[in-house]
C-alpha cells in the first residue's frame, strides 16, 4: 500500500514531522556544515538567484527521457508510435498502465521530474534557512526581501508542480529545512502548502523587495508589482490543474483562481534562452525532426474541419480511419480546399515557416508519417519553427497572457458570469483563431456549419460531430494556444475536463527509488493506478 501522509490544517501541513523510515532522496542542503558553507552573503543569494532555473531543468528544459513526452501522446497533444521515450507505449489505445518496477524502461523517465523539482525545492528552502539566521543580511533590507520573495515562490512553485504530476511528494518547507527525512504529502495537501508558499512570497515582496536581477528570469528584471503579477498567475495555474477528475476540478475554488489570473500577468513573459547557459527547451529539437517524431492526431485537431471529413471519419470503426484534409474557419490552420493549397500556403521562401503569426499548423510536404491509422494526420505544429532554426536562441513566452486570460475565462465561466468568459475567450479566438466572436450566452458556438469546435456527438454514440459550446471554446482556445508551450500543457487540462482517453493514468506513483531508499513497499500499475473513465469524446 501507499504510505502518504494527508494533513488537512494548514497549520499541520507547514509545521508537518517525518517518521523514521522517511528519507528524501535528494542533497540535502540544509546539512550541519550549510550554515559554514553558506555564510557569505553572496553564497546565499547565488544560491536562491539559481532556483528557478532549477525548476525549469526540472519541468520543460530537462532532458527527454522524463514525463513531459509521455504526457503529450497521453493527452493527444502528440502523435508517435515511436519507442523513443516510450512515446509508442503510453499513446497507444487502448492505454498502458504505468510500470513503477524496478528495471522497468520507465523507471529514470519516472523519476526524473520528481527528484529535479523536490532539489529545487530545497536549495529554495536552503536559502530561507540563512536568511533566517540572527543578524545575517545580504546587505539591504531590499535584497533580503528580494530573495526571501523568490526563494518561496520558487519553493511554492517546484513544490507545486510535483503536485501535479505525482501521487504525493516530500513536502519541503523552511521549517523542515534541516530534516533529511520530510514526509510523503498527499497532491492535495502538498498543493494547499505550495499556494501557502507563495502568498509568503507576495507577502515579502509587498514588504519592499528590491527589483530581480536581469539574470535570475532572464529578460525579466520584475519590480515587486511585476512579481508579484508572475506569482498569481502561477498559483491560478496550480490550483486549477491539480484536481484529478473532472468533479474534483469543478469543486476547486473558482473565486481564488479569478482573482489570482485577473491580478496575473498583463502580457506574455518572455525569456532569453539560451542552450548555452542552460535556459532550454530541450523537447523542440525532436520535436522539429517532425517524420515519426511527432505529428498532430485527428483525435483533436479534427474538431477545426467543417468540411465534414471529420464527420465521415467519426463514423468509421477507429482502426479504419485515415488522414483527412480539414478545412477550418480558423486560421491558425492552412486554408486550402485542396492539399497542394493548403501545402503552399504553409511556408514561406525555402524553408517551411510559418508566413504569418498566427498560423500554427502547416499541412506538410515531406512524406506523411506512419503510425497508428487514427494518430495519422497531414498536420504538424511548427507554431515555434522559427525559434528552433535560430538555435533556440532569444525571446520564447515561457508564461503567456493567453494561459492566464483562458484560466480566468474557466473561473467567470464557472461562476456563471459569462459575459466576462466570453470575453476572455474572444481575446484569442477572434484574434488569432479569426473565428465569430461568442455571444455571452453559455449555448453553441456561432459560425453555422463552419463552427469551430466540432465535438463528437455522443446522442450518435460518437460517431458524428455537432457545434460545441462555450466551455468546448474555451478549452479549444486553451489547446490551440498552449500546444507544445509549457511542461503538461494539454494532460493536466484534459485530466481535469474528464477529456482523457479511458484508462488513461491520472497520476504517476512515487517513484521505486524513492520508496526503496526510505524502506518502504513500492507500488505500481500492478497494484495500484487511478485512470480515467470513457472521456468527454468517447475515447
Amino acid at each position: 500500500m501507499r504510505k502518504l501522509y494527508v494533513i488537512a490544517g494548514l497549520a499541520g501541513l507547514l509545521g508537518a514531522t517525518a517518521c523514521g523510515s522517511d528519507v528524501l532522496t535528494v542533497p540535502n542542503n540544509d546539512s550541519p556544515d550549510a550554515g559554514r558553507v553558506l555564510a557569505r552573503p553572496g553564497d546565499v543569494e547565488s544560491l536562491i538567484a539559481g532556483t528557478f532555473n532549477s525548476v525549469w531543468q526540472g519541468t520543460v528544459a530537462g532532458q527527454l527521457d522524463a514525463v513531459n513526452p509521455a504526457m503529450m501522446v497521453m493527452s493527444f497533444e502528440n502523435s508517435s508510435s515511436l519507442a523513443n521515450f516510450n512515446m509508442g507505449t503510453w499513446g497507444s489505445l487502448p492505454r498502458n498502465p504505468i510500470s513503477n518496477r524496478p528495471g522497468s524502461v520507465f523507471a529514470g523517465q519516472n523519476y526524473y521530474n520528481f527528484r529535479r523539482l523536490a532539489s529545487a525545492a530545497r536549495s529554495a528552502a536552503t536559502g530561507i534557512v540563512q536568511l533566517n539566521r540572527p543578524g545575517f543580511t545580504i546587505g539591504t533590507t531590499g535584497a533580503n526581501l528580494r530573495a526571501r520573495a523568490f526563494a518561496f515562490f520558487v519553493m511554492g512553485l517546484a513544490n507545486g508542480t510535483n503536485a501535479l504530476v505525482y501521487d504525493s511528494i516530500p513536502l519541503i518547507t523552511e521549517t523542515n529545512g534541516d530534516n533529511p527525512q520530510p514526509p510523503l504529502i498527499n497532491h492535495d495537501s502538498a498543493v494547499k502548502v505550495a499556494l501557502a508558499q507563495m502568498d509568503s512570497a507576495i507577502t515579502s515582496a509587498n514588504a519592499g523587495m528590491a527589483d530581480l536581477p536581469d539574470s535570475w528570469i532572464p529578460g525579466n528584471p520584475f519590480s515587486a508589482a511585476e512579481f508579484i503579477q508572475f506569482i498569481r498567475s502561477y498559483k491560478a495555474r496550480i490550483r486549477a490543474e491539480e484536481p484529478r477528475t473532472a468533479t474534483a476540478r469543478a469543486a476547486i475554488n473558482w473565486t481564488a483562481v479569478r482573482d489570482d489570473a485577473i491580478n496575473g500577468i498583463t502580457a506574455d513573459v518572455n525569456m532569453i534562452m539560451d542552450p548555452a547557459t542552460s535556459w532550454d527547451y530541450t523537447w523542440y529539437p525532436t520535436h522539429f525532426l517532425f517524420d515519426t517524431w511527432t505529428q498532430q492526431a485527428p483525435i483533436m485537431i479534427g474538431m477545426a474541419d467543417s468540411s465534414g471529413g471529420y464527420d465521415a471519419w467519426l463514423a468509421l470503426p477507429i482502426s479504419n480511419r485515415a488522414a483527412f484534409l480539414i478545412r477550418s474557419a480558423d486560421q491558425r490552420f492552412p486554408v486550402g480546399d485542396a492539399r497542394p493549397t493548403q501545402q503552399a500556403n504553409s511556408k514561406v521562401g525555402s524553408a517551411t515557416i510559418p508566413p504569418r503569426p498566427n498560423l500554427y499548423f502547416r499541412n506538410r510536404t515531406a512524406s506523411d508519417p506512419s503510425g497508428e491509422s487514427y494518430a495519422d494526420s497531414f498536420y504538424d505544429w511548427y507554431r515555434e519553427q522559427v525559434f528552433t532554426n535560430g538555435g533556440r536562441q532569444g525571446n520564447f513566452p515561457m508564461l503567456q497572457k493567453a494561459e492566464v486570460d483562458l484560466l480566468a475565462a474557466e473561473a467567470y465561466y464557472r461562476l456563471g458570469d459569462y459575459t466576462n468568459a466570453a470575453a476572455k475567450i474572444n481575446v484569442t479566438r477572434v484574434g488569432n483563431g479569426k473565428l465569430p466572436a461568442l455571444l455571452p450566452v453559455a449555448g453553441t458556438v456561432p459560425g453555422g456549419a463552419a463552427c469551430v469546435p466540432r465535438i463528437p456527438d455522443p446522442a450518435t454514440n460518437y460517431a458524428s460531430s455537432k457545434c460545441g459550446d462555450m466551455f468546448e471554446a474555451l478549452k479549444w482556445e486553451k489547446r490551440m494556444e498552449l500546444a507544445f508551450m509549457q511542461f503538461g500543457a494539454w494532460y493536466f487540462d484534459s485530466r481535469g475536463w474528464g477529456d482523457l482517453a479511458q484508462a488513461t493514468a491520472l497520476e504517476w506513483p512515487v517513484p521505486f527509488q524513492e520508496m526503496q531508499v526510505r524502506a518502504e513497499v513500492y507500488y505500481d500499475s500492478q497494484s495500484y493506478q487511478i485512470a480515467a473513465a470513457k472521456g468527454t469524446y468517447g475515447y
